[in-house]
């Protein structure tokens, strides 16, 4: 569930993030429940990855499950040395599928075409791009929020 909920702010306010995979999703979800911060902090790993170093120490592998999935990984703190040990997977998680109504959007349209889609009550402006799962799909996407200052 911890994932579903961190694509879904992902993609809500920063898809642009996830089709051109200049972030990965830990980072974008923190980026979304920020949006408009000057200070971001850190995501939080969820309970799962955080249990499964609960009785190791740093650098040790460790192994967890979540939402169906096997993740492993290896026992790390944040990059900035705070937060809970936790369980960093091997291999960051797929980026979300946008939401149908994204899809919908340039579903006649060309990359770079402008569009407008609505999910979950927030109307949203963006440009279509291709998302790099291979599926050659066209989803419309928010512009990147400017960088952290």
């Amino acid at each position: 569930m911890t994932w579903k909920l961190i694509c879904g702010a992902l993609f809500a306010s920063a898809l642009s993030f996830a089709c051109t995979d200049q972030m990965d999703s830990t980072a974008s979800a923190a980026v979304s429940e920020n949006a408009g911060s000057d200070h971001r902090p850190p995501p939080r790993p969820p309970k799962e990855a955080v249990d499964a170093c609960a009785s190791l120490k740093a650098s040790d592998a460790c192994a967890f499950d979540i939402d169906g999935h096997h993740v492993t990984g290896t026992c790390k703190t944040a990059p900035d040395g705070n937060g809970p040990l936790a369980c960093a997977p091997d291999q960051p998680p797929p980026p979300p599928k946008p939401p149908q109504e994204a899809l919908d959007a340039c579903a006649s349209s060309a990359e770079g075409d402008d569009c407008t889609f609505t999910v979950d009550g927030h109307t949203l402006d963006g440009s279509c791009i291709t998302c790099p799962n291979g599926s050659g799909e066209l989803a419309c996407a928010p512009p990147m929020p400017p960088p952290p200052q």
